[in-house]
């Protein structure tokens, strides 16, 4: 069988930069593109190593210090979670365009007889449109989880442990006293003999007054205590999944920078 070494490194270093830019898009990396395209130059220089008779196990090792070269390379060195988590993301972009382009060639090598031709248009076609449409996913399902917080909240003697998000668009305000409102489903507190308040609301579809609490106190994992905080009822059930609050996104900011300027008080004294 003809090995074509040039079309094979070529190949390679198509496929290297590719995921290496992957990565950088996936994790935020601020490398340049220089470094990306010296990156996937080694490795696709390295692939002469598959002409070398070595056994399975160090031919494995032998991969494995290459790939680590390129990150290396690619975006250097801060800590070892930096350096872990591009190493990982590395690998798993790896299999997974790896796995799809030998998915596609499999069903495709009876209707194109070329297997060379065949291997090149797969890679010029779909490679691209493959890790475009992962990382775009992927980015998706990372940002959705960012904005979700774990929040315990005090009423009264009742302990709320809840999952809200949130949610950029909203910023219901007691209109009087301009405390923010962390929305929560209902069902989810007992509101018997509880004191409330009921709070006039807009949304795109409705207007209506919505059933607040005063809450004791509320707790952000990530952020810390809330000062200032009222509990609204939800009319409708929170459609959004593994969420059952909407929490106004001035709560966190406020009371971040607080938390964060009480650390530097405490530093200086």
């Amino acid at each position: 069988m003809k090995v074509y070494i040039d079309i094979l490194i070529l190949i390679n270093f198509f496929c290297d930069f590719l995921i290496l830019y992957s990565v950088s898009i996936l994790l935020r990396r601020n490398t340049k593109l220089r470094k990306l395209i010296l990156s996937a130059l080694f490795g696709s220089l390295s692939i002469i190593v598959l002409f070398v008779k070595l056994n399975n196990l160090l031919l494995f090792f032998l991969k494995f210090l290459l790939a680590i070269i390129m990150i290396l390379i690619a975006f250097g060195y801060k800590n070892i979670k930096y350096f872990l988590n591009n190493l990982v993301y590395f690998f798993l972009n790896s299999l997974l365009l790896g796995g799809f382009i030998y998915l596609i060639n499999l069903k495709l090598k009876n209707n194109i007889i070329n297997s060379l031709f065949n291997n090149i248009v797969l890679l010029i076609i779909f490679a691209p449109l493959i890790i475009y449409i992962y990382t775009k996913y992927l980015l998706k399902i990372k940002k959705f989880y960012s904005l979700k917080y774990k929040i315990d909240i005090y009423i009264k003697g009742q302990v709320i442990n809840i999952t809200a998000y949130n949610d950029t668009g909203m910023n219901i305000l007691n209109p009087y006293t301009k405390i923010p409102i962390i929305i929560i489903d209902k069902g989810l507190l007992n509101e018997k003999n509880l004191k409330y308040l009921l709070i006039p609301c807009n949304t795109v579809n409705d207007s209506f007054l919505m059933k607040c609490f005063k809450a004791d106190n509320v707790f952000v994992n990530g952020i810390g205590n809330i000062q200032k905080a009222l509990i609204g009822i939800s009319p409708t059930k929170i459609n959004i999944e593994g969420v059952n609050s909407l929490i106004n996104k001035d709560i966190l900011e406020d009371n971040y920078e607080n938390n964060r300027n009480n650390k530097k008080i405490v530093k200086k004294k």
